[in-house]
């Protein structure tokens, strides 16, 4: 099986308008957030309680929460 990378800023620029809430902090859980860091950027999915789950953020094989 052959993979092949996608931006994730497509993923962004494919959502409509009225879906988009650019800025909010307040992503429900399930909800896609997305962040720039001057690269690709990140993905991440909201847990809820302005957290979202990150694996690796702190060594191999570890799990994390993130605060926004």
């Amino acid at each position: 099986m052959t993979r092949t990378a996608v931006p994730r800023a497509v993923h962004w620029t494919q959502i409509p308008a009225s879906y988009k809430h650019a800025g909010d902090t307040e992503v429900p859980a399930g909800g896609l957030a997305f962040f720039s860091n001057g690269g690709a950027g990140h993905t991440m999915i909201s847990i809820g309680g302005g957290q979202f789950p990150s694996n690796d953020i702190h060594g191999a094989g570890t799990y994390f929460k993130v605060d926004h």
